[in-house]
């Protein structure tokens, strides 16, 4: 065939060919704007949620500013456990003797007659059911005794003079209180009746002014025992009794041996005695 016959051929696909991509195109547009919007851009959309906390950062360095005040303490809390028991302390050294008028020797007898007769009390006590002859008045008495014993034992210092035994603790009081302090040992307030007692009286309570059991509450200017007895010894300073203020009706033993009246409700020495 000759080629002139095949070129008006060639030309037409040719022609073809080039007007239909344009029109591909177009229909490929159309069709990708129907399936998304071919508009404008939209607005922002809301913030999503926030996402967890992460991990705990070291502790920082104290600030240099000024250190606010400090809070107020907290609750007490429960209290611990007891510890256990230390070990026990190193033993002390020996004091020295007390200053006691008194000797040990009759201090001594005196302890050993409580423990006797605590012993006897005792015994009482085991075998009260079977002496039946052992009154409940008896171990009254054993009783009574011992706790009179004790009492004495409590006044530190102690002075025998004839058949008297001078006691003190060294406590200042009233009469009356003085009086009360002396009854609870079946004990009286001190009442020289001669210079031997005066003296033991004055020395027992070493220059301290002391009450003595007399007194002249019951009608003035007359000086008696507690018993109501006259007094039958005195040792009184010069110009005295004199009641001054009238209202001295007690009695004192002064530093140098020496009586004066006084108020009742002063505070003096206790002193009271036993029959030795």
């Amino acid at each position: 065939m000759p080629v002139f016959s095949w070129f008006p051929f060639l030309l037409i696909i040719i022609v073809k060919t080039d007007y239909s991509e344009p029109i591909l195109s177009e229909r490929h547009e159309q069709t990708c704007c129907s399936l998304v919007s071919c508009g404008t851009p939209g607005a922002n959309g809301a913030p999503g949620k926030d996402g967890r906390d992460g991990l705990k950062g070291e502790k920082g360095e104290p600030g240099q500013g000024l250190r606010g005040a400090q809070g107020p303490p907290g609750k007490m809390g429960p209290p611990g456990h007891p510890g256990p028991q230390g070990a026990p302390g190193l033993r002390g050294l020996k004091g020295d003797t007390g200053d006691n008028p008194v000797s040990l020797n009759k201090l001594s007898t005196l302890e050993r007659k409580i423990q006797h007769l605590e012993t006897q009390l005792e015994k009482i006590n085991e075998s009260f059911l079977e002496l039946s002859v052992i009154s409940k008045k008896q171990i009254q008495t054993l009783q009574a005794q011992v706790n009179k014993n004790k009492n004495i034992l409590t006044f530190s210092l102690v002075k025998k003079s004839g058949r008297k035994l001078f006691l003190t603790n060294g406590v200042k009081a009233t009469f009356d209180r003085v009086k009360v302090l002396c009854e609870q040992f079946e004990a009286a307030i001190a009442t020289p009746k001669n210079e031997e007692e005066n003296k033991a009286i004055q020395d027992l309570a070493k220059g301290t002014p002391a009450f003595l059991g007399i007194t002249d509450k019951v009608k003035e200017g007359q000086f008696a025992y507690m018993t109501g007895e006259r007094v039958t010894f005195t040792k009184w300073k010069r110009n005295e009794p004199n009641n001054h203020g009238s209202g001295e009706d007690c009695v004192l033993l002064d530093h140098d041996g020496s009586w004066n009246d006084i108020a009742c409700t002063t505070s003096l020495l206790v002193v009271c005695e036993l029959p030795a």
